[in-house]
């Protein structure tokens, strides 16, 4: 199994994003959330697809404690706490998560 399988196999939206903070898989579900087709959303930043904001207003991934960059600094779990999603069409409503830092598994020698 791929690692993109197992992000696309997961019933909850859910993002790969690498160590350049740049979304490297995506499920439907995600897609969905976030409005756009999934080959649109491949190769952006998190802080360019993730529409959630702190609940003093502030986005989630341009503030400087970053789940994903905290996830991935602390090489452990973050939780988002409870955050607001604004849909394509503006309107917010309540989300919660955690961000984990997970490593795809490395090529083998023969390259697979």
């Amino acid at each position: 199994m791929e690692f993109a399988d197992l992000v696309h196999a997961t019933a909850d939206p859910a993002l790969a994003v690498g160590p350049d903070q740049r979304v490297i898989a995506a499920n439907p579900a995600a897609a969905r959330l976030i409005g756009e087709p999934i080959s649109e959303v491949i190769g952006r930043t998190c802080a360019e697809v993730v529409s959630a904001f702190h609940p003093g207003g502030e986005r989630l991934c341009s503030s400087t404690d970053c789940p994903v960059y905290q996830s991935m600094l602390r090489g452990e779990p973050v939780s988002l706490g409870w955050s607001d999603w604004a849909t394509p069409d503006g309107t917010l409503f309540p989300i919660t998560g955690t961000v984990l830092t997970a490593t795809p598994p490395a090529p083998a020698a023969d390259g697979r």
